[in-house]
């Protein structure tokens, strides 16, 4: 399994620019706001976020109910 490395909001952003993956985003929970979750060869990189991320445009976004890791 690989490691999940916590980013903040706009380390995360960075991230999913270099990466150009796909983004699993939830929805609103309720203390810890939006979960969103991309992974790169090595690690697994997530972030929370109290508003809703605009991700770059050309990557795709699943949305998902909830995300277990």
């Amino acid at each position: 399994m690989k490691p999940r490395v916590h980013q903040s909001p706009e380390m995360f952003l960075k991230m999913v620019e270099k990466l150009g993956e796909p983004v699993v985003a939830t929805e609103k929970i309720m203390l810890m706001g939006y979960m969103y979750v991309t992974t790169g060869t090595q690690y697994i990189y997530f972030a929370y976020s109290a508003e809703p991320l605009v991700i770059p445009k050309g990557i795709e976004v699943v949305n998902a109910e909830e995300v277990h890791f």
